[in-house]
């Protein structure tokens, strides 16, 4: 059943011509589909977390999905990382992956009833 879930959410996370275009509709299209991807395995996800890490199959599963994240984000934002020094390019990719982590997602639907667009 996780694996199912898990490659379900993965299908949702493609990012279509990653690097493309500018800054604001690359920021746009990232958040979105980390939004799309979050959402709908959000549940089975945090009960993947709480319970079931301690199975070395979920715990691989599990990082594999968190590992794509630094990838998604330099192949997205390439141009710009490159452009900072290197320690803070590692602060804001550090505070982009947690800003759109699962836990971070979970405290929006939790503690504020949403977690998608305000507008």
């Amino acid at each position: 059943m996780f694996r199912r879930v898990a490659e379900a959410a993965a299908a949702e996370s493609v990012l279509v011509n990653p690097g493309v275009g500018p800054l604001a509709k690359r920021i746009e299209a990232f958040a979105s589909i980390r939004l799309r991807s979050l959402s709908a395995p959000h549940a089975f996800g945090m009960l993947a977390r709480r319970r079931l890490a301690g199975i070395e199959s979920v715990q691989d599963r599990l990082d594999a999905i968190t590992n794509t994240v630094p990838m998604q984000l330099t192949d997205q934002f390439e141009p710009e990382p490159t452009q900072m020094a290197h320690e803070r390019c590692e602060r804001v990719l550090d505070t982009l992956i947690l800003l759109t982590s699962l836990e971070s997602y979970d405290v929006l639907k939790r503690q504020h009833g949403s977690a998608g667009p305000c507008c």
